[in-house]
């Protein structure tokens, strides 16, 4: 089976919302058409070299921390779970990279966040607070990974730099019902040389 851009954006933000602990995305309605006659095992197949990929490109950001091994497998299975029983991934502390690791006080932040939109925004300024203490490379690295364009921006077709940018994410997001802390790190993800 081929990755299509439904597929693809899926993945991709399901690995990027792990890695900065927020939960995934669940499938969006137009993907699971186009999956539906997709043999299981072919599925899954689709579905392990995707994350490969997406893990593949982060690796060199998210060691030695994590690792890309044992994370690609983690999200085989929340990815799978997720298609199987129709919710979101869930966020695994074990999986969040260093410059996103939130400190105890923002924990109710973060329980907060998916109840308010304005919760949300506060902990995107925090959380973004925090991880501009690391290296901007290291952060876009982690997000958009070492690729050029990144795969995000291939699903997307446009570049994180083009003045369509914030929008083509919040289109893609109301498809996909993606985390509303997920979609403004994508957004205001900082500039560094790749």
């Amino acid at each position: 089976m081929r990755t299509t851009p439904g597929l693809r954006w899926w993945i991709e933000t399901a690995v990027v919302a792990q890695l900065v602990g927020r939960p995934g995305n669940a499938v969006a309605q137009e993907l699971r058409r186009q999956i539906e006659e997709v043999p299981l095992d072919a599925l899954r197949a689709a579905i392990a070299y995707g994350v490969d990929e997406a893990v593949a490109v982060r690796s060199a950001a998210i060691k030695p921390e994590i690792s890309a091994g044992a994370f690609a497998e983690h999200v085989v299975d929340a990815l799978w779970d997720s298609l199987l029983h129709d919710e979101a991934c869930q966020a695994d502390e074990r999986w969040i990279a260093r410059p996103f690791r939130l400190t105890a006080d923002l924990d109710t932040l973060l329980r907060q966040a998916s109840e308010s939109r304005e919760a949300a925004a506060r902990l995107e300024e925090l959380q973004w607070s925090w991880a501009k203490q690391h290296s901007a490379r290291r952060v876009h690295h982690i997000v958009l990974g070492q690729d050029e364009p990144s795969a995000i921006e291939r699903v997307l077709d446009t570049r994180r730099d083009d003045q369509g940018w914030s929008q083509a994410i919040e289109k893609a997001g109301d498809h996909g019902q993606l985390d509303p802390v997920v979609a403004g790190i994508l957004r205001n993800l900082p500039y560094a040389e790749r």
